[in-house]
C-alpha cells in the first residue's frame, strides 16, 4: 500500500456517510458543554477499531456510545 492508497482511504473513510460525521461534528462542539468528552472519543475509538478490522463503514454511533460507558 503506497502512501496515495492511504491518504485517499483517509478521506474517503469518514465521507461514506455525512450524517454520521455531521452528528459526530455536533457532539464534539457540545462536548465542550454537555457532554462529557469520553463519550464523543469512545465513538472515535470505534471507528478506528472498525478501520483496523477492515470495515469500510462507520460504526452505528449509539454503538460508540456504548462502547465508552462499557470500557
Amino acid at each position: 500500500m503506497d502512501i496515495g492508497e492511504i491518504v485517499n482511504d483517509a478521506i474517503r473513510y469518514p465521507s461514506s456517510d455525512w450524517k454520521k460525521v455531521i452528528i459526530l461534528g455536533v457532539l464534539m462542539i457540545a462536548s465542550v458543554v454537555i457532554i462529557p468528552i469520553f463519550l464523543v472519543m469512545g465513538y472515535g475509538f470505534r471507528a478506528l477499531k472498525a478501520s483496523i478490522a477492515g470495515f469500510d463503514e462507520l460504526p452505528e454511533l449509539m454503538n460508540g456510545v456504548k462502547c465508552s460507558l462499557m470500557d
